[in-house]
């Protein structure tokens, strides 16, 4: 069986993903394409500190903190405003850049009952930051920083219906890839397709066609007929009922989905925004492959990239 039919398939049966991605590294070494399969090295390894994440492995943290008062007062696992950590320690805290492999991370989703269906960070420089920011009168003692499993589903998820769109893009724009098979040496017309692989993988696993305009419209590329497609908020919220719409996702689940995204147009503010963001994210999360090309020109309309 020619290599991209047996990763398409391995796909299908929701089968674990770092066979396939060894699989895929293979696939690329023979394309010759080097973005790829660093991609996929990344994904196996793990991505090192100096090497920028691809935006689905910036995961949102929300945070809790206790208190200490006068007459042994307490208050505990208070939850943290985003608001309030972004104007104390900075933006860059509201997220984290998950760097763990594929492996890794499906390792901390079996364990993941253990602590109660979150995954934790170190939060503890946060203690100092938010003393006398909250609560008058009261000392804070411990901050926890939580990331959700639903995100982290939803980044698995993304890698593997990425590797999904790679196979059928490069059965459309790469024909030589669809002959090669485990087997089969390094041929010349595969590697002069290259630059053809390299740029098919930018923009399935990067999105780097994907920007924001100084008026705040976002605007997308559409691959099949390189067109650029502008997006009113408007529009953008009407494709991606559409998309929703026509998944196939049955009548309760579609409407928690376009319930979410309602509530995300309709937040006033950054901090509301973040929140109905996540939830919106939080509720796609076994659907996550309908919303993919939507979720960074919706990241970019609502919480500014």
């Amino acid at each position: 069986m020619p290599l991209l039919s047996d990763i398409q398939q391995d796909i299908l049966e929701n089968r674990p993903l770092a066979p396939i991605l060894l699989k895929l590294r293979f696939l690329a070494s023979r394309l010759g394409s080097d973005v790829l399969e660093d991609w996929v090295r990344f994904e196996l390894d793990g991505y090192a500190d100096e090497t920028e994440v691809p935006p689905y492995r910036i995961l949102t943290v929300h945070y809790t903190a206790s208190f200490i008062g006068a007459f042994g007062s307490q208050m505990k696992n208070a939850p943290v405003p985003a608001y309030v950590i972004q104007e104390c320690a900075g933006a860059h805290w509201l997220t984290i850049s998950e760097r763990q492999s594929v492996p890794a991370i499906e390792n901390l989703l079996s364990r993941v009952d253990e602590s109660g269906g979150q995954l934790h960070i170190d939060a503890s420089n946060l203690i100092l930051l938010l003393q006398g920011k909250m609560y008058p009168g009261m000392n804070c003692v411990s901050v926890h920083g939580k990331i959700s499993s639903p995100s982290v589903v939803a980044l698995l998820a993304a890698v593997r219906s990425r590797i999904l769109e790679l196979t059928i893009q490069l059965e459309k724009s790469a024909p030589i890839a669809a002959t090669i098979t485990s087997g089969k040496a390094a041929d010349n017309q595969a590697s002069e397709g290259a630059s053809n692989v390299t740029n098919i993988t930018n923009q399935i696993v990067y999105g780097n066609l994907t920007s924001v305009s100084n008026s705040g419209h976002t605007s997308v590329v559409d691959s099949s007929t390189n067109k650029q497609i502008d997006f009113s908020e408007n529009k953008l919220i009407s494709e991606v009922h559409q998309a929703l719409a026509d998944s196939g996702v049955d009548g309760d689940e579609l409407k928690k989905m376009q319930d979410a995204l309602s509530a995300l147009q309709s937040a006033k503010d950054k901090p509301s925004r973040w929140s109905a963001y996540n939830h919106f994210m939080a509720v796609c999360a076994d659907h996550i492959g309908v919303i993919t090309p939507f979720i960074e020109p919706l990241k970019n309309m609502f919480l500014g990239g």
